[in-house]
């Protein structure tokens, strides 16, 4: 089982969930399409590749090392950066999906959770979507 780094919600997750999110955020409110799909479009150009859509959720892997394994998995209520158990205290690694991930939510219209025991990245410049 892989775990998860990074998480991107809609907005509405930060204000309501200001403590934290659990494993399993099934009812968090969706992402709209417009705002996964530009996410898609620049992760793409960004060292990721598709892999698979499976059961709806979009697989991407990131491309430009082989020194650690970093996935992007999205879904209609969750956007979410994984690595296997012993590759989450990988400074590169981490450093890479947190880079990442605040750059394509530079628009604040995306809530950005960092698992590590960080909290909620950019809960104070979120706008409503």
């Amino acid at each position: 089982m892989r775990s998860a780094i990074v998480r991107i919600f809609n907005p509405i997750v930060a204000m309501t969930h200001e403590k934290g999110v659990t494993l399993d955020e099934v009812d968090a409110p969706e992402i709209t399409p417009e705002l996964i799909e530009n996410f898609r479009n620049r992760l793409t150009g960004n060292d990721y590749e598709f892999v698979e859509n499976k059961n709806g959720v979009l697989e991407y892997r990131h491309t430009g090392t082989t020194n650690w394994n970093l996935e992007v998995l999205i879904s209609k209520n969750e956007i979410a950066f994984t690595c296997p158990p012993k590759q989450t205290f990988v400074l590169t690694l981490l450093y890479e999906a947190l880079r990442t991930a605040s750059e394509l939510c530079d628009h604040d219209k995306l809530a950005i959770y960092h698992c590590n025991g960080r909290g909620w990245i950019n809960a104070e410049h979120l706008i409503d979507s």
